[in-house]
């Protein structure tokens, strides 16, 4: 149903599924929730430190930054702009709600 939405910018299953993945929030507190950024893949790199000790840490990749675009395109075909910020329970509520999934039909002329 998301892929017929999307229309000619067509979306694969699998990376439906990680963009999906990626959208979370988190309940901060009564009033508020935090929507976390999605961007990029997570992987592994080894770095070095000054004195050459050497380390793993994870971090987006940012140069096949895929996931991004898919995540916008998904937002500009159902009308959200949320991304990366923090809101109230009745604003988030209301986002939400806003939410429709109406396909447009093609009117042949």
């Amino acid at each position: 149903m998301i892929q017929y939405k999307l229309g000619d910018e067509k979306i694969s299953t699998d990376r439906l599924k990680t963009v999906l993945s990626m959208c979370t929030c988190e309940m901060i507190n009564e009033y508020q929730i935090d929507l976390d950024n999605v961007s990029g893949n997570y992987e592994f790199e080894k770095v070095r430190t000054e004195n050459q000790k050497e380390y793993t840490t994870i971090k987006i990749n940012k140069k096949e930054d895929i996931t991004r675009k898919d995540f916008l395109t998904m937002q500009k075909h159902f009308d959200i702009d949320l991304d990366a910020c923090y809101l109230k329970i009745n604003e988030f509520t209301q986002e939400l709600k806003k939410i429709k999934y109406k396909v447009a039909k093609n009117k042949t002329e």
